[in-house]
């Protein structure tokens, strides 16, 4: 009986051990894969296929939405790949987040089960692979904190295997979000035009007085003051209406960010 047990749980090991050394190897195979410059995609392996050919795609996506092509410095970013083809399940990807000279852009964290962060040696910068099983398509996501100032520029990779083992018979996709520029107030503009807010004195000394010019079912709106570095030096809440005093912030161009429920607006405010 003792023996049996034994038998089940070294079995039980190795199937462990064998499936985390075939991600980390397959994970170091598709390093530097991502299509960006100075790297290759996984075609210069699996070159059954021409880049995108397949019946699927592959899409980066960040939430909250950019506007304009523009990030808001500071702001943490879930990023999430979907790659897709229908009537498969297997699905790998590999990304990065450079700036334009190629060094590693804001700050990437690791947020699910289904992806590793990696440093592809050749060029030190951080790659985000991914591998999971799931009929027709798979949704690989992270965080990414935007940086304070710079491009940023997203580049990925997505693979559909057909798990024979082999590097023949798999598609592969690629996409990218390129030449993100940091928010700067120009062609930003309130994302949803049927809320109205009030917002005076501006440009604004002693305080900035906001309100809410229309009732809605959001009784919350988070409110954020951020300055031109990006960092955010004010963070509130209110229901209707609220007053920021500003007296003892240094004088300079700031950016007040509104959330009400899903919905996001930036408003330019100047203190003096």
């Amino acid at each position: 009986m003792f023996k049996v047990k034994a038998i089940w749980v070294n079995v039980i090991v190795l199937s462990v051990f064998f499936i985390v050394s075939s991600f980390s190897i397959f994970a170091v195979i598709m390093w530097g894969r991502t299509g960006s410059p100075g790297e290759t995609t996984c075609v210069s392996c699996h070159g059954s296929f021409p880049l995108n050919s397949g019946p699927g795609n592959m899409q980066i996506i960040l939430t909250p939405s950019l506007v304009s092509n523009q990030y808001v410095p500071g702001q943490t970013y879930t990023v999430t790949v979907k790659v897709a083809q229908p009537g498969d399940s297997l699905f790998n990807c590999d990304v990065e987040v450079i700036d334009s000279l190629g060094n590693n852009s804001g700050n990437t964290t690791n947020t699910s089960l289904y992806t590793s962060l990696y440093t592809y040696i050749a060029n030190s910068r951080i790659n985000v692979f991914g591998s999971g099983t799931q009929l027709n398509y798979f949704d690989f996501s992270f965080n990414w904190t935007a940086p304070t100032s710079g491009e940023a520029n997203i580049y990925a990779t997505g693979m559909q295997s057909n798990s024979d083992g082999t590097n023949s018979g798999d598609y592969v996709y690629s996409d990218s979000l390129i030449h993100l520029k940091p928010y700067t107030g120009a062609g930003i503009h309130e994302l949803n035009s049927t809320l109205a807010y009030q917002i005076y004195p501006n440009p604004a000394t002693d305080f900035i007085h906001i309100r809410k010019m229309e009732i809605t079912g959001t009784k919350k709106v988070v409110v954020k003051l951020i300055d031109s570095k990006g960092s955010v030096i004010l963070s509130s809440s209110f229901e209707n209406e609220m007053t920021i005093e500003t007296r003892d912030f240094p004088k300079g161009l700031y950016y007040l960010k509104i959330t009400d429920n899903e919905f996001i607006s930036f408003r330019k405010i100047l203190i003096q």
